[in-house]
Formats: C-alpha cells, structure tokens, sequence
C-alpha cells in the first residue's frame, strides 16, 4: 500500500510540475512536458524536442527587416526522474548534429534539408546545467540572422545532447530541430500589374483584356512571395494589400516540372468573391518570371462587378 501512494505521490508531483511549466510560458520553443510513465532510471531530455514534435522547432524568421537584426530561439534541457529534481548539478554539453540532420533526410518522404549556414546562426554556449534541487536548465540560445536566409531553401539545425555526465539521454527527445521551410519562388519581386474594374458581369474568358473599364489600379511595384512549405507559396494579389487575407496560393514542385505553375486564391478571398478564374499562368525558370491572367467577381453569387487582373512577378537578388 506504502509503495503504491509513493508511485501516486510521484506521478501526481510530476503532473503538477508539467502543469507549472506551461504555465511559465516558456518562450518560443518550450512547449511542456507530457505526462511520464514511471521511469526505472532517470533522464535528460531537451523540451520540444524529438522528431514527433518536428513542427514546434519551426523558425518563421521576418526576412524583410531592414534594420538586418539578429534573432534568436531558445531551449531548455529537462531531468526526467518520475517527478523528483536532481539531487546534484548535471552539467549537459549540446552540439549541432550533422548526424540527425543526415538520419531525418534519409526517411522516406522527409524533405531533404541543409545544414544550417555558419553565417546564419551563432550557437557559442554549448553546456547548459540542470542544478541541484530543480528539474529544467537554464535557457540557451541559438541567434540567427533572418537577412541572411535564402527564402528558397529548407535549412535544418539539429540540436542534440551529445553528454550528461553520465545521467541517461532521451533516445527519442534527445535532439531538437530547429527549422526553415523555404520554397523555390520565395523571395522578393519586381511586379508590373494592374487591376481592371468593370460594371456588372462581363464573362472574360480570355483574349485582350475588355476597354470598358470604371477605373484601373496598378499593382505595388515590389511583392515579396511568402513560403508556406516547400511546394506551396503566397503573395498579396493585385493591389488589395500585404496582410488583408487576398492573397494568390502557388504550387510549384520542380521535382515534377519545371515550368508547370498552379495558383489559386486564399480562403479568406474566395470567402467572399464569385466566379473565379485563373486565366493564363506562366513560369519561366530561367528568368524567374511568373505571369498571371486572372478574373473573378467582387461579391458572392456573381451579385457584384467583374474584375480582371494582370500581373508580371520577375525576381530580384
């Protein structure tokens, strides 16, 4: 009966402990720690980390900050022993790790990342300790610099755990990544475009663009596409605004084609408009030019007035 309420006592202790790390907040990659089984021997594990919590390492880094700013992710190590801190300081050393980088690029399916570049990120303090009496260490920091990052490509920093001072180290969380989804048209653009608005319904299908607008509006001359994941991508359309939810959606695959482009509409856009068409899409992946002919009527039920648009994306360095 005694060694059943120490079990209970031990597992509730580590229970409330996870509840009080989320209630910490634990910035950008600290994410809690799940419920433990009763463990036969203590471990040290990085929180957050582990190839099941992939997404959390992910780094969406403002790549359009002028003022070239470095940023930074941070983690903690935590010491696993069914509820119950360290009787004594356990000094962790951690080291980026081509191994894990390689080792996730090989599973099936997995999209094949680089390495991190050593003129994107600094991680200099490589030993972090979980102290007599507590559970977690203290904070470490991987500072990257987001203007240095090609928007174009998947780079991977696997983090790992490589000594505990003997202490046991997580199989399974042992190593975090920290991650960049890029995709192949993401980057800043040169845009030619312009927006043409008609009165009622006019039923474009193709051919020269119809004379007998109310008005035009030109596009911004400069557009920034936007990585979602490595095939899919997204940029403000026409001249309705960055951040307004009326966005083109891309899908590009080289691996498939080259050439071949698809593009629809955001959710928030399609929402709300009627009839719509992608006309002509085109890209050029010598010149890095895309090129799209678009209509679609400005309320639901086609209740409202048509509107053509027509844009050319070439890319700048």
């Amino acid at each position: 009966m005694k060694k059943l309420l120490s079990i209970c006592l031990a597992l509730f202790t580590l229970i409330f402990l996870n509840s009080c790390l989320k209630d910490k907040g634990f910035e950008n990659n600290e994410y809690g720690i799940a419920p433990t089984a009763v463990n036969a021997e203590p471990f040290v594990q990085i929180l957050g980390g582990g190839l099941a919590k992939f997404t959390n390492g992910l780094i969406k880094p403002n790549t359009t900050d002028t003022l070239n700013i470095a940023d930074t992710v941070e983690f903690r190590v935590f010491y696993v022993n069914n509820g119950k801190p360290t009787d004594k300081d356990i000094v962790i050393t951690l080291a980026p790790s081509p191994t894990a980088l390689a080792a996730y690029n090989a599973i099936p399916g997995n999209s094949v990342f680089e390495i991190f570049p050593d003129s994107v990120f600094t991680f200099t303090k490589r030993t972090v300790t979980v102290k007599a009496g507590e559970s977690f260490s203290e904070l470490t920091r991987v500072i990257y610099n987001p203007r240095r990052i090609d928007k174009s490509k998947l780079y991977l920093l696997p983090i790992s755990i490589v000594d505990a001072q003997g202490v046991k180290i997580s199989s399974n969380n042992g190593t975090i990544y920290f991650n960049i989804i890029g995709n192949p048209l993401a980057g800043n653009y040169s845009v030619v475009g312009k927006r043409y608005n008609y009165a009622g319904v006019i039923g474009y299908i193709g051919g020269p663009i119809p004379g007998n607008t109310t008005s035009t509006a030109n596009s911004p001359t400069t557009k920034t596409i936007l990585a979602i994941d490595g095939k899919k991508s997204m940029v403000d359309y026409a001249n309705l605004g960055v951040g307004t939810g009326r966005d083109y959606i891309f899908t590009y695959d080289p691996a498939v084609s080259t050439t071949e482009l698809k593009a629809t509409f955001s959710s928030t856009f399609l929402a709300n408009i009627s009839n719509v068409k992608i006309i002509t899409i085109t890209y050029d992946p010598v010149l890095r030019k895309i090129y799209v002919l678009s209509t679609y009527n400005n309320q639901l039920n086609a209740a409202g007035d048509d509107r053509i648009v027509e844009e050319t994306f070439t890319r700048v360095p």
